[in-house]
């Protein structure tokens, strides 16, 4: 399958888009290992590919725009005199935009964008969310819940771009406008809520906050020129949508949930997607049927349906999204959960412990891993075993610690948070 070009493509964004391209195949990008496969000759029945050439990438950044080589669609782009059209000017050199990501942000810069970018990668729905909301103790819990992810981590250097990254934050009224670039998904809608919930009701009195917000795609996947169509579109932050922010943010952190489930079933809040994002949040919690998340329940069913390879389930739980929230990293983590612990629910048929990516990378080991349900996983699955009974359970979710003494379930009959 061929995508179509921008209406203005530039050689340099190309280029660039191919380097993403390489730089991403030895990290073990599904996506990007796909595109290999489907258009590179030489990679067409391989299993894995640990790298590839520039000169491939560019190969298959060609072909998928329906080129039979790189230099073709070079010659194609000069011929039209596209190389050497000027870029759009959008936005000003004196705004600051923050972007849910690098992959964003380095498409708005291609594009022609302006201004400053500050990059919000957090991953919120992961690890614990401390009751101070933001600062030092904050940023230290939270890059705790990080390394507990097994992600390899320079704390005090990770400290420090928290700290900047803050007093970037508190310090943009020094810009005319301030733009927050980011999705409908569960990862967006937390950093949003915690991006907002940082501004109040007198600082809106002097700054222009402005919100372009992908409700129906991802940003990642919009052109250029949808981009620019969102850029116009988007819409200044109102005292209501910061009101519910500071509202909502305190009572997660303070992992009072059953408020905040009271709160998006009596109102419909006033940034978009976000009662949807918070109700799949709420799924994450354990089933009051089995014990299981929602993920958690996903990963079992795969495995049940006959994806016994990690890229399997990975997909398999990936479909049954309405939104896809979680990367492929995030998920191995959940597949180790469920491997640990005297009485696991799956395990590698090989009998090995589970080799996670940050331990050896995206290895041809790593990749031919394989896992079956255990008896426990079986049981939990129909319904005849708890997974908490079986292997209690100790985790946070937001600033609600999960034990077997202090625990919230997920009802799917009544489809809300119960005690």
């Amino acid at each position: 399958m061929t995508k179509s070009l921008p209406t203005r493509p530039h050689i340099e964004a190309l280029k660039k888009e191919a380097k993403r391209l390489q730089r991403s195949i030895p990290l073990g990008d599904i996506t990007s290992l796909d595109l290999v496969k489907q258009h590179h000759p030489d990679y067409k029945d391989a299993i894995s590919v640990e790298s590839i050439k520039l000169q491939e990438a560019q190969l298959v950044v060609a072909r998928e725009y329906g080129f039979s080589s790189w230099p073709d669609m070079v010659s194609e782009l000069k011929s039209s005199d596209s190389e050497d059209e000027a870029k759009p000017d959008l936005g000003d050199a004196k705004m600051l935009h923050i972007v849910n990501g690098s992959h964003v942000l380095e498409q708005l810069e291609e594009i022609g964008f302006r201004g400053r970018f500050l990059e919000w990668r957090e991953v919120l729905h992961e690890g614990r969310l401390h009751e101070s909301f933001r600062g030092e103790t904050y940023n230290r819990i939270r890059l705790d819940a990080i390394a507990e992810m097994g992600v390899s981590i320079d704390k005090e250097r990770s400290l420090q771009a928290l700290a900047d990254r803050d007093a970037l934050v508190e310090s943009c009224a020094d810009f005319e406008e301030v733009a927050l670039w980011f999705e409908y998904d569960l990862y967006d809608q937390l950093q949003l809520l915690e991006i907002l919930s940082r501004f109040d009701e007198a600082r809106l009195l002097d700054l222009d906050l402005r919100l372009a917000f992908a409700e129906k795609n991802f940003l990642g996947n919009l052109s250029a020129e949808e981009k620019a169509l969102l850029w116009k579109q988007r819409f200044r932050v109102s005292n209501q949508q910061i009101q519910e922010a500071h509202q909502i943010w305190e009572l997660i952190c303070q992992g009072r949930f059953l408020e905040v489930q009271e709160l998006s079933h009596t109102q419909t809040l006033s940034t978009p997607g976000l009662n949807e994002a918070l109700v799949r949040w709420f799924q994450e919690f354990p089933s009051s049927s089995n014990g299981l998340s929602r993920v958690e329940r996903q990963i079992l069913e795969a495995l049940d349906e006959g994806q016994f390879d990690l890229v399997g389930m990975f997909r398999s739980s990936q479909s049954k999204e309405p939104a896809q929230y979680m990367g492929d990293s995030t998920f191995y983590y959940y597949v180790k959960r469920l491997t640990i612990g005297d009485r696991p629910l799956i395990r590698q048929t090989a009998g090995n412990a589970f080799l996670m990516p940050q331990e050896s990378g995206y290895t041809d080991a790593f990749r031919a891993q394989r896992f079956e349900l255990t008896a426990e996983g079986q049981d939990v699955l129909e319904g005849r075993a708890d997974a908490i009974a079986l292997r209690g359970i100790d985790k946070w979710i937001g600033g609600f610690h999960l034990t077997p003494e202090n625990l919230l379930r997920w009802d799917e009959n009544g489809q809300q948070l119960i005690e």
